[in-house]
């Protein structure tokens, strides 16, 4: 039984690959709106008898890891992508730490606990508004916006599946 508890602690934390970074599961009736995949978990849970704190508890951490590592990557990479822009003349090593620094500013607004107490129109509004700001400012440190976009910096509108520019449509 020990086994199969863990088991299927094992398939629930495997099931927080599908759900949205940041929303936790939270155990909640079957008349309110849930996306598919909480309604799997609670399913499991139920399935297994298993304890929705313990679940959730599983589960938050896993994102919270797996957040993490994709934030380390992220940097990783943009740090690479700096590297050979400067390498390449097209940004001087005092640009590329100030574009380092301006990104850890945005990235401490956009993670913000006031930023997600904002509607979804709230947050698009401010993320358009930092996106002007952020061009202003990359023109104002002498450095070209369109090396910025695409790459993850700031609010910008990146390449979607299409592989076209968003912000050109």
């Amino acid at each position: 039984m020990k086994r199969l508890r863990s088991s299927a602690l094992v398939a629930i934390t495997a099931l927080g690959v599908l759900l949205f970074l940041g929303q936790p599961v939270q155990a909640q009736s079957a008349t309110q709106e849930q996306n598919p995949i909480q309604l799997l978990v609670q399913k499991l849970m139920q399935a297994f008898n298993l304890n929705p704190k313990q679940v959730e508890t599983v589960v938050n951490e896993w994102q919270a890891e797996h957040h993490a590592a994709r934030q380390v990557e992220m940097l990783k990479r943009r740090e690479e992508y700096l590297s050979k822009l400067v390498a390449e003349g097209k940004l001087t090593e005092a640009q590329k730490q100030a574009i380092i620094a301006k990104q850890n500013e945005l990235r401490n607004l956009n993670n913000s606990a006031e930023m997600w107490k904002k509607t979804p129109q709230e947050r698009q509004a401010i993320r358009e508004k930092k996106r002007a700001e952020l061009d202003a400012w990359a023109q104002s440190q002498g450095i070209d916006p369109s090396l910025l976009r695409n790459h993850g910096f700031g609010f910008g509108r990146g390449k979607g599946m299409s592989g076209g520019d968003a912000s050109s449509k």
